[in-house]
């Protein structure tokens, strides 16, 4: 159903429930309903619907509607609840009703929600359920009333028992989240909002009955397209246990398609990372939830439970995260840029030829990994031709973003964005997932060093499709997300410093995280490191996974003579789009502290990532001067100063290494150069 779920809460006092007719963004919000919008003909509160007295409406979805009514034959206060479209309801609207009766009437159970009656009054369906006198876990978490991580596991407990039974029975809800689990006033937790639910013995809706649902909370193979199946509950589940630990879900993406592919391919930063306050058993649980891999998950939802009720009383718990070689592995193999440098170069960053000997077997079985994703999409390809000949455009629009997702190469990503911009060309939110992208193949053309003209033509397609996703977003929240990777693209991609300046100056303007981003970044950029400082630290304390802001952060700690602080913040950030950065601020925190070795090793790096980075040719430079050797540095210094013609830094050091390799005359002249630019440097 897409009502919302807090349509079965009651809460003393409100008009109206919270959170009723919610929209949110495309980070969590339910897909779209199947079929054209109808227009609601639902009974007014107040009047009566066949025996029953309807007192107020209680909420409402997309589809449906719940009002809290009187059962005058049975004298009784009951949740009712019908759908909007009534008479004029479609099949598959009318069938996920039924299904929803007909699972949850089945379930008796303590933390189920109970389904008393269904039927229909004049055409129109309805079901009656429980009244829950109180609300839904996520506002009672965001009020404070389940603050502490041991209290959210209390209430999660039952549920993962209740989902135990439901699974037992041959149901899986599919639509596990916080909206859909309900706590009284008394503590106890109930599992409602089963219009998703699929009885195993059922046949499916359509072929692509698979996607619906809310895409934050859902497996990635439930948006594969995979038969439904137990442990897609327990992920839902896990994801669920996420928000409500950390105030944030799993996966994010500022559109559909990039929340579809954060689900696919990332891996959720660690909780225990947005809040120290998380046991790391408990931290454990979460991870092993969340596998992208279902048979890595627990194998039921009672052995979750069990496991829950061990960290409750304190003893250890079977679950064992992945470990950080793995994960790390996992990131920078998704991330093919960071890794261009080889093995080698890995293995110096994460300390050993264990971990390069590991990333080199897991590289191997790339292969295989990436024929099964082929093979899945030519399966999905195949629903995509299906959908779009038997169910709605929406139906068929959500297979083709899946299908995107999964392509194996950054090129055939891009290519299937093609496509649905062709089929979609107003789609904004497929204009944002295909510039990122491309973004992403100019990183890796630019790191593979002989391909900067295709990696350059690649970046200014990404900032095409940026501007013309603005045009569309300008009066909306989605704006300054669009706005924002504007900057980063002219800033790191293009290296077209006015415009970057021009975008961050209009970015300042955006609450929170990334307006604190924008005043930060043009602080610094006016030399100001110690106003920019608050401006970052506030940044990454409404979004401690915003990894700019983090490199912005140890950028600003360098300028104010702390090294040693901002490695401890490159180490935290993870390795993407701003890899290349941080590897080169990461190189100069290290000759700061006095290591030019390891700097060496780090400037190195960053050419490899972003050969046309000035600033990693000059600390290649410094690095080999701290070293003593004053020939490489001026090889270093002399591509510095091409790519950076108005910085006398190049000019000034390369006049160094010049004297002291003992060619005095040429060191005169870089010396002469350099005054010249002194007081118009960038």
């Amino acid at each position: 159903m897409g009502a919302a779920t807090e349509t079965q809460v009651r809460s003393p006092g409100d008009d109206e429930a919270p959170g009723a007719g919610r929209t949110g963004s495309a980070s969590r919000d339910a897909t779209e309903p199947d079929g054209a919008p109808t227009p609601p003909d639902a009974p007014a509160a107040g009047g009566t619907f066949g025996r029953y007295v309807l007192r107020r409406e209680l909420g409402r979805g997309g589809v449906g509607v719940v009002y809290e009514a009187w059962d005058a034959q049975l004298g009784r206060q009951v949740a009712l609840k019908t759908l909007l479209a009534g008479r004029g309801a479609s099949d598959v609207q009318l069938l996920r009703f039924v299904r929803e009766a007909r699972a949850a009437a089945h379930l008796r159970h303590p933390n189920v929600v109970s389904i008393h009656d269904a039927g229909t009054i004049d055409g129109r369906p309805y079901l009656t359920m429980d009244v829950i006198d109180g609300q839904p876990l996520d506002r009672l978490v965001a009020e404070g009333g389940a603050s502490a991580p041991r209290q959210v596991v209390e209430l999660l407990v039952p549920i993962a028992r209740a989902l135990e039974f439901a699974h037992a029975q041959g149901i899986v809800h599919r639509d596990v989240k916080p909206e859909n689990i309900l706590v009284d006033r008394a503590g106890h937790p109930y599992l409602s909002d089963f219009g998703l639910a699929r009885d195993l013995a059922l046949p499916r809706l359509t072929k692509s009955e698979a996607t619906v649902g809310t895409p934050a909370f859902m497996a990635p193979e439930q948006l594969r397209g995979v038969a439904p199946e137990p442990r897609m509950d327990i992920y839902a589940l896990g994801a669920t246990l996420y928000e409500c630990l950390t105030g944030r879900v799993p996966f994010c993406g500022d559109s559909f398609p990039e929340l579809v592919r954060s689900v696919l391919q990332d891996e959720p930063a660690a909780p225990r990372r947005l809040n120290p306050r998380i046991a790391p058993d408990l931290e454990a649980i979460v991870l092993v939830c969340l596998e992208k891999d279902p048979a890595r998950r627990y194998a039921s939802a009672g052995l979750l439970a069990d496991d829950l009720a061990r960290f409750l009383a304190g003893e250890a718990v079977h679950a064992r995260p992945p470990s950080a070689a793995r994960r790390a592995g996992r990131r920078l193999l998704r991330h093919r840029a960071v890794v261009t440098g080889g093995v080698v170069a890995l293995a110096g960053l994460l300390g050993g030829a264990g971990v390069a000997l590991w990333v080199r077997r897991e590289a191997e079985g790339e292969g295989r990994v990436r024929a099964k994703l082929e093979e899945e999409r030519a399966r999905l390809l195949e629903g995509r031709r299906l959908a779009e000949a038997r169910a709605t455009r929406e139906e068929a629009r959500r297979a083709a973003l899946v299908e995107a997702a999964l392509a194996t190469t950054l090129e055939g990503q891009a290519a299937a964005y093609d496509r649905v911009v062709e089929a979609w060309p107003d789609a904004w939110d497929v204009l944002i997932a295909r510039a990122r992208v491309l973004r992403a193949l100019c990183q890796e053309r630019r790191a593979r060093g002989h391909d900067l003209g295709a990696a350059r033509e690649a970046a200014r397609r990404a900032l095409a499709d940026l501007e013309a996703a603005a045009e569309a977003t300008q009066d909306g929240v989605g704006a300054w997300p669009v706005l924002f990777l504007q900057a980063e693209l002219l800033r790191l991609d293009l290296k077209d410093a006015p415009r970057a300046l021009a975008a961050l100056t209009r970015l300042a303007e955006a609450p929170g995280a990334l307006g604190h981003y924008a005043r930060g970044r043009l602080l610094l950029a006016r030399q100001d490191a110690a106003a920019a400082h608050p401006e970052a630290s506030a940044a990454l304390e409404a979004r401690p996974d915003l990894d700019p802001a983090r490199v912005l952060l140890a950028e600003v700690l360098l300028a104010r003579g702390h090294a040693d602080e901002a490695v401890s913040q490159i180490d935290r950030a993870a390795a993407g789009p701003s890899g290349g950065e941080a590897v080169r601020v990461l190189g100069e925190a290290l000759l700061r502290l006095g290591d030019a070795v390891s700097s060496q090793r780090q400037a190195l790096r960053a050419v490899e990532l972003d050969p046309e980075d000035g600033g990693a040719h000059l600390l290649l430079g410094r690095a080999r001067l701290a070293l003593g050797e004053p020939v490489r540095a001026l090889a270093a210094l002399d591509r510095a100063h091409t790519l950076r013609p108005r910085d006398p830094e190049p000019l000034r050091l390369a006049a160094e290494a010049a004297r002291l390799g003992g060619d005095v005359v040429r060191a005169q002249a870089l010396e002469e150069r350099a005054a010249l630019l002194t007081g118009g440097s960038e």
